[in-house]
């Protein structure tokens, strides 16, 4: 496996983490921004229809209930992995404490075949 195929299957990884992270951050923003802005455009003589826009700021809020903190764990940890499996492949590629080139290459090939296992194991689950 080549570090270009490492690289893109990492970034592939992180592109969702930052799409959470913005999603959460945008509706908790929204609803702060509806419970303090709401009774400045509404006024505070009307009661019910301030309780609820501090219902829907409140709703919005919650949402990050839903934040997928799992999901992002998961996508880390399999970053993590392949990160360390092509630092092991990389380190034993310039290893001189191998006694031939053989176990070099028994080793990398093993490495390799870990590394695919890892990346390609969800498409054929």
């Amino acid at each position: 496996m080549e570090e270009k195929d490492i690289n893109e299957f990492i970034e592939i990884q992180q592109k969702p983490v930052f799409f959470y992270i913005i999603y959460s951050v945008a509706l908790v923003l929204a609803g702060i921004i509806i419970i303090f802005l709401g009774p400045v455009f509404i006024g505070k003589d009307h009661a019910d229809t301030l309780k609820t826009v501090t219902t829907l700021g409140g709703g919005f809020i919650s949402a990050l209930s839903s934040f997928p903190i799992k999901e992002i764990l998961n996508r880390k940890e399999k970053i993590q992995t392949v990160r360390k499996l092509s630092s092991m492949l990389q380190k034993n590629t310039s290893n001189t404490f191998v006694s031939s080139t053989q176990d070099v290459q028994s080793i990398n090939a093993r490495i390799n075949e870990e590394l695919w296992k890892f990346i390609f194991k969800p498409l054929t689950a």
